[in-house]
């Protein structure tokens, strides 16, 4: 709450490009306990900040850099889209930005251009992020999310995936992949 009152409006710190994205899809993955306390009004608070946020990331998504900030701001803006009917139009916007991304900054074989394997991994998991919310939403999936995603998959059993030490060039530094190893392995 105290959050809302102080920064609701534009602040150029609290609203930076790398940090919206990440607290919309925390908010909206959190709710149940958001909302534990608070009462009609604060939901009702919430829930406009929380649109106003993800317009202010589709607005700016042009000016995101890096390729795994791009892809995360997209699935915040899908998953608010995919919650808020108000929004849903954004839907349609952010999956044509997606498919951008992937002609400017994956090569011909779906590996991220920088080559990075940490892009390799993130990419990867927002994507199927992506894909396992449009899925539950009863949306259609498009064929280019399923591609990198096949794509990416490769790219990542080959450089990531069950390594006992995470490949450390381009530079990558250690991640923890063994639960996201589980939840591939678990859905093929």
């Amino acid at each position: 709450r105290d959050w809302l009152d102080h920064y609701s409006n534009y602040n150029k710190l609290a609203w930076n490009l790398e940090i919206v994205p990440d607290r919309i899809i925390f908010w909206l993955s959190n709710l149940d306990i958001i909302l534990a306390k608070g009462g009609g009004q604060f939901k009702k608070i919430l829930y406009a900040n929380l649109v106003k946020q993800s317009n202010f990331v589709l607005v700016n998504i042009k000016e995101i850099t890096l390729i795994t900030n791009k892809i995360n701001a997209c699935a915040a803006i899908i998953l608010s889209s995919l919650v808020f009917e108000e929004i849903s139009s954004n839907l349609q916007i952010v999956l044509k930005e997606i498919k951008k991304i992937i002609f400017n900054d994956f090569d011909k074989n779906g590996c991220p251009k920088t080559k990075n394997p940490e892009d390799i991994y993130t990419c990867l998991k927002y994507f199927v992020l992506i894909r396992e919310w449009l899925k539950e939403s009863q949306n259609e999936i498009p064929e280019y999310l399923d591609e990198i995603i096949f794509y990416l998959g490769q790219s990542y059993s080959i450089l990531c995936q069950e390594k006992n030490n995470t490949i450390l060039f381009n530079g990558n530094h250690e991640i923890e992949n063994k639960d996201f190893d589980k939840y591939l392995s678990n859905h093929g």
